[in-house]
């Protein structure tokens, strides 16, 4: 039995008592005191239930089939070698997932510009050929990914040494689970 579901118990168990407290309300040797004893008991620990359902659907992400999509990963888990993994790392060894990207475009030409200045570069584009590369980019993603999402399926396996491992593009979620469940 996991945490929730005993809590839950302590919710019905708190609901039964304050029930039997409720019949009683008539009953000469029922003190108002213990009702709402009992109604107080039952509204904390109902909202004590409430928050931790709260929080536990926030950190559950969202699944097709039993295959989380975009799950909320451990820190690093993207950049960490294998062997310097830590233990919460460990839940995600062989447990394929998917990630969703949308199309990327959005960078103006200016923000092109700031960006190899940044790094120490002249562009190399003009603003024209940039705005076309931007258009070419958005019609070949588009052709690929129809809906406009990429489905990118994952899975620490140890087919790479720092990185879960890439198992492919998909232009469908349906096509993206298939892939998770069949393995790589």
């Amino acid at each position: 039995m996991n945490y929730l579901d005993t809590v839950q118990r302590h919710v019905e168990n708190a609901r039964g008592r304050y029930q039997i407290e409720l019949a009683r309300v008539g009953d000469p040797d029922h003190s108002t005191a213990d009702f709402e004893r009992a109604q107080a008991a039952l509204n904390a620990l109902c909202n004590l239930y409430d928050e931790l359902m709260r929080e536990a659907m926030a950190a559950k992400p969202e699944t097709v089939d039993g295959v989380p999509i975009n799950p909320d990963l451990p820190e690093g888990f993207d950049n960490t070698p294998n062997d310097e993994r830590p233990p919460e790392h460990g839940a995600w060894w062989y447990r394929p997932y998917i990630v969703t990207d949308e199309w990327p475009g959005g960078e103006s030409y200016e923000d092109y510009c700031d960006r190899m200045a940044l790094a120490g570069f002249e562009p190399d584009k003009t603003r024209e050929q940039w705005e076309k590369m931007q258009e070419n980019g958005k019609r070949n993603w588009y052709a690929a990914y129809p809906s406009g999402t990429r489905y990118e399926v994952r899975c620490l396996d140890g087919g790479a040494w720092d990185r879960p491992t890439m198992w492919g593009f998909f232009p469908t979620l349906d096509e993206a689970v298939a892939a998770a469940k069949g393995g790589n």
